[in-house]
């Protein structure tokens, strides 16, 4: 993970991987998801862009189920949610490793933000 990040940098790059998982989790959660997967093509914003029905998951619960390509197959909405809010998570990673040494942390945030 650490790759050629010099050894006095290392404490930084690590925070800036955990502080930027935990802003892409807790963004996903507030409007990531509804916007990608509520409403899309079913009047939502767009037809590419959901809606806000599903603002911070209101509206889903363990007993809400969620289709799968399986026929008679379902699996708890949360699950899925959870599952597509882990892609969403690390895909910062990466964006990380990639400005190490090279952003300020308050213009890493605001780029992972956007």
């Amino acid at each position: 993970m650490v790759g050629l990040v010099r050894s006095k940098n290392i404490l930084s790059v690590l925070t800036q991987v955990f502080a930027g998982f935990s802003m892409i989790a807790l963004l996903c959660i507030a409007y990531g998801y509804s916007l990608a997967f509520e409403g899309a093509g079913e009047g939502g914003l767009s037809a590419f862009v959901g809606d806000f029905s599903a603002f911070f998951l209101s509206g889903i619960s363990p007993d809400t189920a969620a289709a799968t390509f399986s026929v008679g197959r379902d699996l708890p909405k949360i699950v899925f949610v959870v599952f597509q809010l882990t892609f969403a998570c690390i895909i910062s990673t990466p964006i990380v490793g990639a400005i190490a040494e090279r952003m300020k942390f308050s213009a890493l945030m605001t780029f992972l933000a956007i």
